[in-house]
Order: structure tokens, then sequence, then C-alpha cells
């Protein structure tokens, strides 16, 4: 299981665009349009890819959606 430490290292490392996201998953009004989703069985997902040498994550261009692979 991932402590709570290694989750805020993790959380500041991040780009800022998703650092954004991350802590947006905090606010009210996005835990309660998950709990509507969830009654759909839908979630939220955070758009990334993993930069090939490092392992870190990533923001997509803006004109991507999902990353290929």
């Amino acid at each position: 299981m991932t402590s709570a430490i290694e989750f805020q290292s993790s959380a500041n490392s991040l780009p800022p665009a998703l650092r954004t996201g991350q802590a947006a998953i905090h606010l009210p009004e996005v835990q309660a349009m998950l709990r509507r989703l969830a009654t759909y069985e839908l979630g939220i997902f955070m758009p990334h890819r993993r930069d090939e040498r490092t392992g870190e994550f990533e923001p997509l261009p803006d004109d991507k959606i999902k990353d290929e692979g």
C-alpha cells in the first residue's frame, strides 16, 4: 500500500498541469461529480504518458486524448 508520504512526494514531482488535476480530486464539487459518475460505472481519468527515459508522468500534447503507447 502507498503511504501518504510516498503519495505526497510523487504528487509534488508531477508537472504543473497534472498537479492541478491531482489536487482537484479533493474538491467537493469534483467528489460530487465522481459520485454521480460512479452510478453509471464511470470514473475520472487524468490523461498522461510516461517519459521513456525516467518513467516520470508527463501531460499529453493538447491534440491527444490518449497515449498510443
